[in-house]
């Protein structure tokens, strides 16, 4: 986890999969946070994002593709997060994407935690993590900054 980069604030879908891709692989962090946030990333992906390679894609090795499909149809849990990517007709989509979610989003409170998560690792850094969020995402407006901690507990009972 020595790549995250502490000074890197948004809630940028990438950077938190490295981080807890990382975690999981490693056994840190349990199947159903895994497997949550799986559920909620691949939308974001499949909405913002683009497919890495696909059928169509790689006609001079169409073979390249039908491995990778394989690859991913047998793999566990565990081994979908090693692969890095998922298909969807019949394209494949890295989850490594750089896609920033705004604070208008649902799924922005789990993201934010896990976000701030990251700053259990480097803890010099959460104060700055969390003024950051309360200008950018939260156009500095302290009272819904707080019913959102509030509402979100900045709660990582789930992690």
């Amino acid at each position: 986890m020595g790549d995250t980069n502490y000074k890197y604030y948004k809630i940028d879908l990438a950077d938190i999969w490295e981080y807890e891709r990382e975690k999981f692989l490693n056994g840190i962090t349990n199947e159903e946070l895994a497997l949550k946030m799986l559920e909620l990333i691949r939308p974001f992906i499949l909405k913002y994002g683009e497919p890495s390679f696909g059928e169509k894609m790689h006609i001079a090795d169409p073979e390249y593709y039908g491995r990778n499909v394989i690859s991913y149809q047998q793999a566990d849990l565990k081994m979908r997060f090693a692969l890095n990517y998922f298909i969807h007709k019949n394209d494949c989509y890295e989850y490594n994407q750089s896609i920033v979610i705004s604070r208008e989003n649902d799924a922005f409170p789990f993201f934010f935690a896990l976000k701030l998560r990251q700053y259990n690792d480097n803890l010099y850094e959460t104060r700055n993590f969390l003024l950051s969020n309360l200008i950018i995402a939260f156009d500095d407006d302290i009272e819904l900054y707080l019913k959102h901690c509030n509402y979100s507990g900045c709660n990582l009972a789930i992690v």
